[in-house]
């Protein structure tokens, strides 16, 4: 498993050894984490969240760059 930033406010996780379903359930209970990790935070009328797009090699895509602009295609029409 690997976790890197990919742009400014950007990061990418990559799970080598899970499926599409395996990951999604992943990102799920990262998304908790984050939002019970910060739930706290003394900043008013704001929350910290994150947006996931899960993308399977070969389902989705064969080269990290069509797997690239098929999640970033997900995330801009959730």
């Amino acid at each position: 498993e690997k976790v890197g930033r990919f742009a400014d406010y950007d990061f990418a996780v990559i799970l080598p050894e899970k499926n599409k379903r395996q990951a999604q359930k992943t990102a799920e209970e990262l998304q908790k984490n984050v939002e019970t990790l910060f739930q706290d935070e003394p900043v008013k009328d704001k929350r910290l969240g994150i947006s996931v797009a899960v993308v399977e090699n070969p389902l989705d895509g064969v080269d990290s760059n069509e797997l690239i602009s098929i999640a970033r295609n997900l995330l801009n029409n959730k």
